[in-house]
């Protein structure tokens, strides 16, 4: 004789609902992600200033501004959303300092380098294939600031 134990169909939903919440954090991946993403949000909005700072609104370097920060956002939004999985809410976001009278070129290259040192933590590979997309911008407009006159 078999004795088995029926659970109603709330209590299935309600025991599914508490599996699908729980999260599997990688606290490298979490605070890498966390980093890259208070750094997109920061670049946005300089590079917006800076764009809005270029003296030649019609010049090849307000262009390439201009197409910079407006990936950034999606960017950054596909990254916080897709990594979620692994790193679940980012809450901790701080404030963004903002400097006027920034040297485009220099300031995108130094922040290129800190998401290319907080990618170094990232262990899952997608994630880090995300990243690798977010620096291409970055390439990309590096290579406009320098060569394209």
């Amino acid at each position: 004789m078999n004795i088995y134990k029926i659970k109603n169909t709330s209590e299935k939903t309600e025991s599914k609902k508490q599996e699908k919440q729980e999260v599997t954090v990688n606290t490298g991946t979490l605070e890498a992600v966390q980093a890259i993403s208070q750094c997109l949000f920061e670049i946005e909005i300089q590079a917006h200033i800076i764009h809005l700072q270029q003296p030649n609104k019609s010049g090849w370097q307000h262009a390439a501004l201009g197409e910079f920060y407006s990936a950034l956002g999606d960017l950054n939004d596909d990254l916080v959303e897709k990594s979620y999985c692994k790193t679940g809410l980012l809450v901790n976001y701080s404030n963004i300092e903002i400097v006027n009278n920034v040297s485009p070129l220099e300031y995108i290259k130094e922040e290129m380098e800190t998401i290319e040192q907080h990618r170094a933590n990232i262990a899952e590979g997608y994630i880090q294939q995300m990243v690798d997309n977010i620096l291409e911008v970055f390439a990309k407009v590096i290579f406009q600031l320098e060569q394209v006159k």
